[in-house]
């Protein structure tokens, strides 16, 4: 368990780079929750709300830059992470090669 909210939110960093939308990235985000403690928003929404409320959405509002919980439906993660990364550090070689390597199928 050490470590799964790191990881969650490094994945929610990549998934949104890669075009993904504040609801896919809150429903991965909750699949540890559901596998480690078997929540989930179908028999415990209060709680799942609160953990991403607290853990997740101030992670999303930090990466890209909002100062309000309710703008995070309507971000454009793809761009606004691109900013991030770039912004600490990452250059536009790295960023589009990550990106690359996320997004087009592997061969052997």
């Amino acid at each position: 368990m050490e470590g799964k909210d790191r990881t969650g939110y490094v994945c929610a960093l990549l998934e949104g780079l890669c075009g993904a939308t504040y609801e896919e990235i809150v429903d991965d985000y909750l699949i540890t929750y559901n596998n480690y403690f078997h929540l989930n928003p179908g028999n415990s929404p209060e709680l799942c709300n609160t953990l991403v409320s607290l853990r997740l959405n101030t992670c999303l509002m930090y990466y890209a830059d909002v100062n309000d919980e309710a703008q995070l439906p309507n971000v454009g993660y793809a761009k606004a992470f691109s900013a991030y990364l770039l912004s600490h550090g990452m250059n536009h070689q790295q960023l589009d090669a990550l990106i690359q390597a996320l997004t087009v199928p592997w061969q052997p």
